[in-house]
This record gives structure tokens, sequence and C-alpha cells, in this order.
């Protein structure tokens, strides 16, 4: 495609945009490019202006991207959805992401968009971000999966260690010889609000004071999602119960042909049901069709017996300004501090 034809336009309201959203979201297989999440996540914590751009190729809209600029000192414009996402970035079929990131860069480089710093949160690193658009890479977090596409079950357990598959076969044998054990997933509109109840209380009971904010601290967020995504049909959530009763839970997505896990919950009092949800849940995935399952952002020992891609995602700071400058080099000083300064500081930062 030569450049005459690509186009970066802006865009309407959320609104106006729906119906083109839906359709590229769909082949976009994110539940976190969905125009759901992104205008609930709007109405939960978005602050700012909307900066909803399209790009436009021989009268096409390929893709959306779905941009803010937000309200502080700062001039940042960032996606929408960042920080409770997974995955962020234009929204369109991965085919056409290479003209997306093209207008992207088109619509960065526009002398009238006003902006001082872009903060690509968790974007995949596919197409080299950081060297098209001018910045450089801030963080890179795992993001692991589990590549399902051709394998049975048994295959996959067969590509996994040893002590994974005897590990498994034991936390079956046990829970499975003194209780009743069930895998069961939200079936129905009027199971959905206890469940949900479930699942953020076996999450708190899993991490307690550890708990995520992006999790535990945006119920009324993810409880509206949810009720959205079980009324279009992706939003798997499932628990393994023991006579009745759920000791561990898992919170996702499934699109098209990608399962995602977002979070999870269970017991500490009964060891093993962890292991047993996550791999329940890969199983049924793999039933369901699903060629891929997302472990979620964040690495973890656990996680890694599962993913058979060590994939990551990753953040990309471009500054325009001196005020820009200022603000990324001041970022990436407080990623070196300790965790716990960091947190402090953000919360002064906040309060």
């Amino acid at each position: 495609m030569n450049g005459g034809e690509l186009e970066a336009i802006p865009l309407g309201g959320l609104a106006d945009v729906e119906s083109d959203w839906s359709r590229l979201a769909e082949s976009a297989g994110s539940p976190f490019l969905t125009w759901e999440w992104a205008s609930t996540w709007w109405r939960h914590f978005g602050a700012g202006e909307l900066r909803l751009v399209g790009c436009r190729a021989e009268g096409r809209l390929l893709a959306i991207l779905p941009l803010y600029r937000g309200a502080g000192r700062v001039r940042a414009l960032r996606f929408l959805g960042h920080g409770h996402a997974g995955e962020l970035g234009p929204v369109c079929d991965p085919r056409d992401a290479p003209e997306a990131l093209e207008a992207l860069v088109r619509y960065l480089r526009d002398g009238s968009t006003g902006w001082d710093v872009f903060l690509a949160h968790d974007v995949v690193p596919a197409f080299d971000w950081a060297a098209r658009l001018g910045g450089k890479a801030l963080e890179r977090t795992p993001s692991p999966v589990v590549e399902l596409g051709g394998a049975t079950w048994d295959a996959y357990l067969a590509s996994r260690s040893k002590s994974f598959e005897d590990d498994l076969r034991k936390n079956i044998r046990r829970l499975g010889r003194a209780h009743a054990l069930v895998y069961r997933q939200t079936g129905n509109p009027e199971e959905l609000r206890g469940d949900l109840d479930v699942l953020f209380s076996l999450h708190d009971a899993r991490w307690g004071e550890r708990a995520s904010r992006y999790f535990s601290g945006s119920e009324a967020f993810h409880r509206e999602v949810a009720a959205q995504a079980f009324e279009r049909g992706w939003l798997r959530l499932a628990f393994l119960e023991l006579d009745g009763r759920a000791v561990a839970a898992n919170y996702g997505f499934r699109l098209g042909g990608r399962a995602w896990t977002y979070n999870a919950g269970r017991d500490p009092s009964v060891p093993g049901a962890g292991l047993l949800m996550t791999a329940m849940d890969i199983e049924h995935a793999l039933d369901e069709g699903a060629t891929e399952y997302h472990l979620g952002r964040g690495g973890s020992p656990f996680k890694e017996r599962f993913a058979t891609v060590a994939a990551k995602v990753e953040t990309i700071g471009v500054s325009r300004t001196v005020v820009g400058r200022a603000s990324l080099a001041a970022r990436r000083y407080s990623r070196a501090l300790p965790r716990r300064v960091r947190s402090s500081l953000e919360g002064a930062a906040a309060s």
C-alpha cells in the first residue's frame, strides 16, 4: 500500500463508532479491544479527552486507534483500558496491524494533535513499536500463552514435564477420592451475580492484602464487564467444586479461537486446587475449539508449567516536548526503585 492511500482520520465519540468497533474487535479476537471493555473502562476510570482515530484505506475503515489524552499537567496520550487490560493496541484484524501502526505514526507526527508523551501500554512487540514510533521500551512483561491449535489434551499433557503430569494426576486422585469433583462454568444470567461474589471471595482468600487493585480494587468495573461479556457469549467464568463448594475460580473470556484467563482465586486450605482448576479450564477451552489459551499478564513459575510460548507485552514511551522527556525520565527512574518505595510514591502523588 503506498502512502497516499492511507489516512488517519478523527472519529466521533464512543457511541458513534460502536458498530465499526465491534466488527473490527471480532477480527482482533481480544476482549481488551472490544467496545464493551473500552467504553466501560472510560466510564469508570476515564479522565481527559477522547481521541478516537480511524485508519482508512481506499474508503475502508481498517482500524480504530482507541486513544485519549489525559487531564494532567503532562499531556499524555494513552490507549483506553490501560492498567486493567492484558493487551492493548489498534482495534483491527491482525493482518491490518502494519497499516494501523503507520496511521498511528502519522497521527503522532501531526503538529496539531497536541501531546507531550505517548505511552503505549502492554502492546504486542511483533511490529517493533519502539523503532516505528521513535520511542523506547519502558517495560517488558511476561504474558505466557498455551498454543492449542491442532492438539489433543493428551498430546498437550505429553508436551509438559513428567512432574507436571504426575502432580496433576495425583491431585485428581486425591481430591476425587475424597470428594465429588466438578468443573462448572456460569451458564445462565441468574447465576452470574452469585458466581462473581464467589470469584472475588476466592481471589481475596488467596491474595489477602496483596489482592490486585486492578481486580479486587475495581470490582464494580469487572461486574459490569462480566455482565456484558456474558450477554454477548464471550465470558468464561469457571469453578472447581468439591461436594458442591467452589474451591477455585477462573475469570476469563473467549473470542474466536483465543481464550483468556484474566484473574483467578482459590481456597488456600485446599492444596492443588489452583493447578487442577487451570488444567481443567485449558482442557475445556480446547474442547470448545480454542487454539490459544492466554495465561494473563505477569510471569510466575506456576504459569510456566502450563505455557508453551513465553510471550511478552511491552510498554513504549514516545516524547515530543521537554515536558514529555522529563515525564519519561521520571518514569524510568521510578521503575528502578523497589516496589514498596514505588507504591508509596504513587500513593502520595495520587493524594
